[in-house]
């Protein structure tokens, strides 16, 4: 329910910062400019964190949009406009940062929870990876 960040100049062991949400996190990835960190959590939103502020902006969540998983891949695209994340019953969500809204949802592209997904550097498409080790790749979202 937290993240967690050291300052590994410091050589302590204890955190110099913590973030509370209100579910077990499950995912992160930093964006490219590395200002944001985007946070998937079990109890299915995803937070959009300001590193600078050491503060919450966005939290992003769907209806239909469940973890599938206790480690998930979630995914910020290359421009930093869009996050990507699986859900268990098989479809990938992708949310507009900026609107804080849900983009479109990507689906029959598999029957089992989608663990992973990932962006291609260009932009064009995303790459998911399901629970029974099927990969799809999306062009139209």
């Amino acid at each position: 329910k937290k993240v967690r960040f050291w300052d590994i100049r410091s050589g302590s062991t204890e955190p110099t910062r913590e973030i509370l949400l209100n579910g077990k996190v499950t995912g992160l990835d930093l964006s490219r400019d590395a200002n944001y960190l985007a946070v998937c959590s079990r109890d299915d939103r995803l937070a959009v964190v300001d590193l600078r502020t050491n503060s919450v902006l966005v939290n992003l969540a769907a209806e239909g949009f469940h973890v599938g998983c206790d480690w998930t891949r979630i995914s910020y695209s290359p421009d930093g406009e869009y996050i990507a994340a699986g859900a268990g019953d098989g479809s990938v969500y992708v949310w507009d940062v900026s609107s804080s809204s849900l983009h479109s949802t990507l689906n029959n592209g598999h029957t089992a929870a989608v663990y992973a997904v990932a962006w291609h550097p260009g932009g064009a498409s995303i790459l998911s990876v399901d629970r029974a080790k099927r990969c799809t790749v999306w062009s139209d979202f």
